[in-house]
């Protein structure tokens, strides 16, 4: 075809636009732009200066095997930020390909279809084996994987050795029973100067211990009707009434006049740290424990997702497995992070166990056995879209019926109310 005088430089330069834009195209699919929602400092609340240390560990391991994938975040968003941040950018089309999720947004931001949907990536790779089942759990929406677990932050409980054995009590293993650990609590409570547990074993912890179940798994009514949520409730009643003139406080733990203390990991790893609490009392030594009851033990679980606009599933899927199911990656969260390892392979190393006996003040309170164990524990909380809004009114609602000492009164009320809210 011969081309009209006059007309080949316009068709030269369209030529060249064509072949540029087809060239950065192929460059583009070969060197990929990763982009990663993260943010600074801690998930728990606790000092944490070494969060930007693990996501760039993980970003050169990642390179290691895909040296022509780029890696980017954007740097200084505030975990109290995030959130608004993250929902700004999925809103404006621009949401980063993989996201780290806090446990309490999860359900939010699944139920709006935030994520990709990762079950088959989970099966066909068998990697689900890896993870604590109560962690993997909190990736999960409507029986579908779209996050895998990170770091998880179970509570335990600190037990004052001294002080329980001087109330007859030597083998530790009896307070997983919930009846034996009442009657302990009263039985210490009576005494001058002694109380059985802190102020913050609340009247969820009390329903953990019965195993009850609160929100029914249909339509998620909640029901505080049945015989194990009536059992929690009067175990929170009779805790209350044996210290009702009392604000149990963690200082009066730290000062040995308490037998036990809920305490998240994050928390009680930084225990003995200026200024969440004082230089621990020589004069007893703290042994830590399970939540009594079974399947008993909160937690909060932070996940990786991957970003439901995302065109690079394939490579957001190898990054999101290489951050939470790698042991490397996951030791070394143990050694920069206060929260646990999701994984029971590095739970039990001896890595792990030098971890937990660094600090003096703990070196034999807890053993990797012991944690372990406490992770197996972990609870599984309902899924529904607004579960944390509806369980923070009910909280509000139950201590304040349990202050004014007319709970039984109120259930019913209490009942209606919440049900009226859940979506």
């Amino acid at each position: 075809m011969k081309i009209k005088k006059g007309y080949w430089i316009p068709s030269l330069i369209l030529l060249i636009v064509l072949l540029v834009g087809l060239s950065k195209s192929i460059y583009d699919s070969l060197h990929p732009t990763l982009t990663i929602g993260i943010y600074t400092g801690s998930s728990w609340d606790v000092p944490n200066s070494r969060q930007y240390r693990m996501i760039n560990y993980i970003t050169k391991k990642f390179k290691k095997d895909y040296p022509n994938v780029k890696v980017a975040y954007e740097s200084g968003i505030r975990k109290s930020d995030y959130i608004n941040w993250l929902s700004e950018k999925i809103v404006n089309g621009q949401a980063p390909d993989v996201m780290i999720i806090p446990q309490e947004n999860f359900n939010v931001f699944a139920s709006e279809g935030a994520f990709k949907n990762i079950t088959n990536y989970v099966k066909r790779e068998n990697i689900g084996h890896k993870f604590y089942s109560g962690a993997l759990a909190a990736g999960q929406y409507n029986n579908k994987q779209y996050a895998l677990p990170y770091e998880t932050n179970p509570t335990i409980l600190l037990a004052n050795q001294k002080l329980l054995k001087q109330n007859g009590l030597t083998d530790l293993n009896k307070v997983q029973n919930v009846n034996y650990f009442r009657n302990l609590c009263h039985q210490i409570s009576i005494k001058k100067n002694q109380y059985g547990i802190t102020s913050n074993y609340n009247w969820y912890d009390a329903q953990l211990a019965y195993g009850s179940k609160l929100f029914e798994d249909n339509n998620h009514a909640l029901d505080l009707e049945t015989p194990k949520v009536r059992a929690g409730f009067n175990l929170i009643e009779d805790l209350n009434n044996d210290s009702q003139l009392h604000n149990v406080t963690s200082n009066m733990f730290d000062q040995g006049s308490v037998a036990f203390m809920p305490l998240n990991f994050a928390q009680y790893r930084t225990y003995t740290s200026y200024p969440y609490y004082v230089t621990q009392n020589s004069n007893f030594a703290i042994k830590t424990l399970k939540m009594p009851g079974k399947k008993s033990t909160p937690a909060s679980t932070t996940c990786f997702a991957i970003s439901s606009q995302s065109r690079k599933t394939g490579i957001a899927w190898k990054f999101i497995k290489l951050v939470c199911s790698d042991k490397q990656v996951q030791q070394k969260l143990m050694q920069n992070h206060w929260g646990c390892s999701v994984m029971p392979s590095v739970i039990k190393t001896k890595e792990t166990a030098k971890i937990l006996a660094r600090d003096e003040s703990f070196k034999d309170s807890i053993s990797t056995t012991q944690l372990d164990a406490i992770l197996k524990d972990e609870t599984v909380e309902p899924k529904f879209k607004n579960y944390y809004t509806v369980l923070a009114r009910l909280d509000y609602q139950i201590e304040t019926a349990l202050n004014n000492g007319d709970l039984a009164s109120q259930l019913f009320n209490i009942q209606l109310n919440i049900n009226k809210r859940i979506q």
